[in-house]
């Protein structure tokens, strides 16, 4: 990167090659980023549901927040799937 940096400005094979890497690293930390999030929420909501469930004594209570936890659970891991199946549709 610090090499295309010295060539001469004009020069259009080395800003396309440039913009490429730049385009290329904005994708890659895009990708890392959303995926990290989403576990991340998932690993927040579930530790608080956990900790609920430690202070539930009422076994109806008990059963909702097991039930709120697998609902978690089952959105976060379909958004991850669409998250990583973004850029390439499934045919």
């Amino acid at each position: 990167m610090y090499l295309l940096l010295t060539i001469d400005r004009h020069n259009i094979a080395a800003h396309h090659c440039m913009i490429t890497r730049a385009i290329l690293y904005s994708k890659v930390n895009l990708i890392l980023t959303r995926n990290s999030y989403i576990t991340s929420i998932l690993g927040f909501k579930l530790s608080l549901l956990y900790s609920f469930l430690r202070i539930a004594v009422v076994k109806y209570y008990r059963v909702t927040i097991i039930c709120i936890a697998a609902a978690c659970t089952a959105f976060h891991i379909c958004f991850l799937i669409v998250q990583l199946n973004l850029c390439n549709p499934v045919s």
